[in-house]
This record gives structure tokens, sequence and C-alpha cells, in this order.
């Protein structure tokens, strides 16, 4: 059973700079519409994040959406921050308890979000205070803070749920991500996997995981992960 200490990482990420005010109000309008529960309760572009957000009012916090975007809530221990890079990818950083994770109103942000920017790939992990003896040695951070310089040695590895951008949905093949031997695969829009029910699963259950995610880099093919010998990966255009 997941603990206080149990926390879900989202990281999506975008090709393309977001500073432009109209982006950030796009994108955080997406999020008070799908998940208000992630949006901004307080919000800066630098610690300490003192400024209260009012989701009536976005346009009064478009002056922190500088080089950088961040935000929290207490309830639910949400930190959100948003990176902007004009010559590599941008980031959206989400943490969060496990208790104020839904997996069906991330998918529902992906799609939006997919509608305002060139999203390249969206991934989910858990850090969990419990982690299951069988799987330790094989629990990494690889994820946590995905960047262009990672992407472009091939997938680091596979999380808990990911979400494949028009790039790479093509590196791979539709057909073979909707054929996916996985708990729960997502067609239309950008393809999404997930690899069990809930994404502490990856540490309570992690034997469990490991498997299918074993058997999931098979089927996409090997090939798009780092440490292969011929590593395939999309052309980013920066």
């Amino acid at each position: 059973m997941a603990t206080g200490s149990d926390w879900v990482h989202i990281g999506i990420m975008v090709r393309g700079d977001l500073r432009a005010p109209e982006l950030g109000k796009g994108i955080l309008s997406a999020l008070i519409s799908c998940v208000p529960e992630w949006s901004p309760e307080k919000h800066s572009d630098h610690e300490p994040i003192l400024n209260e957000f009012d989701p009536a009012n976005i346009d009064a916090a478009l002056s922190c959406w500088t080089s950088n975007f961040l935000w929290k809530r207490s309830k639910g221990r949400v930190e959100g921050s948003a990176w902007f890079s004009s010559h590599l990818h941008s980031a959206i950083f989400l943490d969060m308890s496990v208790s104020v994770f839904d997996s069906d109103r991330l998918g529902s942000l992906v799609r939006a979000l997919a509608a305002l920017v060139f999203v390249e790939l969206v991934y989910v992990d858990a850090k969990c205070k419990t982690i299951d003896s069988a799987v330790r040695p094989f629990v990494t951070k690889k994820f946590f803070g995905l960047s262009t310089v990672v992407l472009r040695n091939g997938l680091p590895d596979l999380p808990w749920a990911i979400w494949f951008g028009p790039a790479y949905t093509d590196l791979i093949g539709r057909t073979v991500l909707a054929s996916a031997p996985a708990y729960r695969v997502e067609c239309g829009g950008l393809p999404g996997i997930q690899l069990s029910q809930r994404p502490e699963d990856s540490c309570l259950r992690g034997a469990i995981v490991l498997d299918a995610k074993n058997r999931l880099r098979e089927h996409i093919g090997q090939d798009v992960f780092a440490g292969s010998p011929t590593v395939r990966v999309p052309t980013f255009g920066f």
C-alpha cells in the first residue's frame, strides 16, 4: 500500500519554445480545465513560490512566464515547473502524491496539450519509500528530469507509463504501439502505454512490472533504447 512518502513524477517534453504568453495561457488553461487539482495555488519564476494564483485571471500570472514558471499546491503536495528553450526541448514537470494522481485525467491533459504544442514524449514514474526487493537493483532515476541530451542517445528505459508524440510514433510504428503487450494501450491521438494499474506498482509489485517492461521493450524494438549497438532516434530538428 502506498505511503505518504510515495510520489508520482510526470514529464512532458515539448519541441519548441513555450515562453510566448499566449502559450503560457493555453497551457495553464488546459491544466485548470483537465486537472484543476494539479494547477497552481501559488506561482513564481523563482524560489520561494509566494504569489497567489487566480484561475479566473490567468493573465495576471503571465509576468512570471519568462525563462521558467514554478507552481505548487498544498493539497496533494503538487509541485510543477515549466522550462523553456529554443534550441532544446522545453519541458513541463509535475510531482505529486499518488493520492491525487489519475491516469485518465492525465490522458485528457496530454490530448489538450497536443492540440496546442508539439508534444514529443510524456512519461510517468513513481518515487516510492518502499521498494520491492525483487526490483530494487533495477530501480533508477533515468526518467526524472529527462532532457534532449539524454533522448539523443535513445530512450533511457521504459517508465511506468508513456505517451509517444508524432516523431516517436513514426519511428516505432503506430501499429506496433497499438498492439503493445501492456496493461493499457491508448491508440487515439498520441499513443499511450501503461504497464500496470497504478504507478506505485513499479516499486511495490516490481517483479510483475519489470517483466511487463521487458516484454514491451522487445515488442517495440531494443534499438530505440540507449545502449543498443545501433540506436534509432527521431530527428528533433535542433
